[in-house]
């Protein structure tokens, strides 16, 4: 199922890419661009969903899933961003592909920190004595350095392409999370 997927999605990037070269003309039809950044749109809503949460999304050996959804996110947003035009689609920021993938690290660390909360009933150290307020936090400091070493060894190859330092912004958001 997974091989499917990551077939499709290559097949996709590959269209993408004519996609990219029609959107360039100058000579499309109002109706055709607005039907193209809809379906743009749509695209980059359900990529990007997956990629905000990636920790939660793809577990080790869905990682390759990965590594073909975020240069799919990418190229549609780079297609919205360059060759549909901004007074269609509104007031759009123009984005770099290394601040996407930034907002994609800190989304995904953030949301991981925060179900490991959630699942280990850590969220409990305030109100505890003191003696098991630093049980907790001993066991938080495990799980974070657990998380912290997913991040580098699932997900940090991927995406290295796209930026030059995922780990040290996945640990700035584990710090300011911890």
């Amino acid at each position: 199922m997974a091989e499917t997927k990551q077939d499709l999605l290559c097949a996709s990037l590959a269209v993408l890419v004519d996609v990219a070269n029609d959107a360039k003309r100058a000579d499309q039809e109002i109706m055709y661009s607005k039907v193209l950044s809809s379906v743009l749109t749509s695209m980059e809503v359900w990529s990007e969903t997956r990629l905000l949460d990636y920790h939660e999304r793809f577990h080790k050996g869905a990682v390759g899933l990965m590594e073909n959804l975020l240069p799919f996110a990418l190229s549609v947003a780079k297609i919205l961003d360059e060759d549909i035009s901004n007074l269609e689609r509104g007031d759009r920021v123009e984005d770099s592909a290394g601040s996407r993938v930034d907002y994609f690290i800190k989304s995904s660390m953030r949301n991981a920190f925060s179900k490991m909360l959630e699942i280990g009933g850590n969220s409990k150290i305030v109100e505890a004595e003191d003696e098991e307020s630093s049980e907790g936090i001993l066991q938080l400091s495990k799980e974070t350095e657990e998380l912290a070493s997913k991040e580098k060894e699932n997900f940090s190859p991927i995406l290295n392409r796209w930026h030059p330092i995922v780990a040290g912004v996945a640990a700035m958001t584990l710090h300011n999370c911890y």
